[in-house]
């Protein structure tokens, strides 16, 4: 009994393991979102482990970036942003501190990453949202979107 049951469990695994290196492309295996939340990302995801992750690593840097507090130069950056005063002084106001990423969603060489944020100043509640709009360019993953709730 004890070898039909490992033998399974074996077999499952593998089958899982197979899956999410066939779709990798697919960067979130699943993900669970409750209806009735205004433009929040998922409860959870569970991302692939096999997923390409540079845009992630290039979102990594500009949120680095907007920590160490140079907004006014990743923003600027920003082609689609028209308020950079206003976002520099809310990140001035409510520095970040950590950042978890909670969902990804990929389309035709665009990117959109959705993290909750940890800022310092925040009344009641120290998390917050963040979405990342990531585009390939140039052989390069850029910012191209920067949208938060403060």
């Amino acid at each position: 009994m004890f070898f039909r049951i490992s033998v399974f469990v074996c077999a499952v695994v593998i089958g899982v393991i197979f899956y999410a290196f066939y779709t990798r492309s697919n960067p979130v295996l699943l993900r669970y979102r409750e209806t009735g939340r205004l433009k929040q990302g998922p409860l959870f995801s569970i991302f692939n482990p096999f997923r390409d992750r540079t845009p992630e690593n290039s979102s990594e840097t500009f949120l680095q970036q907007l920590k160490a507090g140079a907004c006014e130069k990743v923003v600027s950056e920003i082609q689609t942003i028209t308020e950079r005063d206003t976002i520099c002084e809310q990140e001035q106001k409510f520095p970040l501190i950590s950042w978890s990423l909670m969902d990804r969603d990929d389309k035709d060489g665009k990117t959109t990453l959705y993290y909750e944020v940890k800022r310092t100043g925040y009344k009641g509640n120290d998390w917050g949202q963040l979405w990342l709009s990531l585009s390939y360019v140039n052989n390069t993953w850029h910012v191209t979107g920067y949208e938060c709730i403060y």
